[in-house]
């Protein structure tokens, strides 16, 4: 049985000193993804308003087709 998780993250204003590395964040990535089962996160980081890094992670289906940057992501009615 496949079980999907979608995971929100939270937006948090840190100095550019306290971010993490790419390394660091791509290990904390798994390690939730670990946790909580889940198949596939997409990642934006934003800084000053712009799109500084966007990275996803894991597969985007029960097929194991790869989950991209651009793909569609459906929130449902998870935003009510």
């Amino acid at each position: 049985m496949l079980r999907l998780a979608v995971i929100f993250g939270l937006a948090l204003t840190l100095p550019a000193a306290a971010a993490p590395s790419a390394r660091d964040l791509k290990d904390q990535v798994a390690t939730v993804m670990a946790r909580t089962h889940a198949q596939g996160v997409a990642i934006a980081i934003i800084q000053d308003g712009r799109i500084r890094s966007v990275a996803a992670y894991g597969v985007r289906n029960a097929r194991g087709e790869p989950l991209m940057p651009d793909t569609v992501m459906y929130g449902a009615s998870l935003t009510k």
